[in-house]
């Protein structure tokens, strides 16, 4: 079986019931940095069968983590020909993040099958410093940052 995240979306109703029905499941609740009015995300790192009802599952492709500190989260999606991925994935352990926690290579099996970059911050200021200063960045087509609410 592949190793994968699931992610759903939802409010403190939705986070109580998964609480309530699966305490001893590690999930990480974040909240998100673009849209003050989104719901929260709730991911679950765990590779295990899914126990949310409404779930986006990525495929992971790639995984350097240093440690388990996901205070931010960052995702960067990118819609490449396929010759442009084949090198983006071949130069992921070449890539230098510096303060980064944790790199995941992700891979949509669903929709636009899009590669997503999703990397893991300790602070806002490393994760800026990164995100305005990295060249991978400039050819994603889009940002989605999440700041950690709460683990359960």
């Amino acid at each position: 079986m592949d190793k994968n995240i699931k992610i759903t979306f939802g409010n403190n109703y939705i986070i109580n019931l998964i609480k309530k029905k699966h305490p001893s499941r590690k999930i990480y609740i974040f909240k998100s940095i673009n849209n003050v009015n989104q719901n929260y995300q709730i991911v679950d790192f765990s590779n295990k069968r899914s126990i949310f009802k409404n779930k986006l599952e990525y495929r992971i492709i790639y995984s350097n983590s240093i440690n388990d500190n996901k205070e931010m989260v960052n995702y960067l999606y990118f819609n490449l020909d396929e010759e442009n991925t084949k090198i983006l994935k071949a130069n992921m352990i070449n890539i230098k993040y510096k303060n980064v926690n944790s790199i995941y290579m992700l891979k949509e099996d669903f929709g636009k099958k899009r590669d997503i970059l999703m990397t893991c911050w300790k602070s806002y200021k490393d994760f800026y410093h990164w995100f305005h200063n990295n060249p991978v960045v400039k050819i994603s087509d889009l940002s989605m940052t999440y700041k950690k609410d709460r683990c359960l």
